[in-house]
């Protein structure tokens, strides 16, 4: 479990330096005016390394949620009760189902 986490915290700080250095570029070579070629490359950095730090936190909430959840189910006698009902009518109803079905292929042919 800890290497998985470790793992998927790598990959995100290698996208995230991989995306900031591909978008650097790209946002200086869509400015034309030297001035702001710079400020330009330092805010695609900045907005890059943002949005990976946001989405590792997302991910690292939903991770740790998994690892101990606080909820638990409880099945009561009367809820497996009611499920054994329903589990038993739709077999029924499910076989009933296939029995026409089977029968009216046939009769077309």
């Amino acid at each position: 479990k800890k290497m998985g986490f470790l793992l998927t915290t790598f990959l995100f700080i290698l996208v995230t330096v991989v995306a900031m250095f591909l978008l650097g570029e790209y946002a200086v070579s869509q400015t034309v005016d030297q001035r702001y070629k710079s400020y330009n490359r330092k805010l695609a950095y900045f907005l890059v390394v943002l949005a990976g730090i946001c989405m590792w936190l997302m991910w690292w909430s939903m991770y740790m949620h998994q690892m101990n959840p606080m909820i638990v189910p409880e099945l009561t006698e009367e809820v497996a009760e009611m499920l054994k009902k329903q589990a038993e009518l739709s077999a029924q109803i499910f076989s009933t189902q296939f029995k026409t079905q089977s029968y009216t292929i046939w009769e077309q042919e």
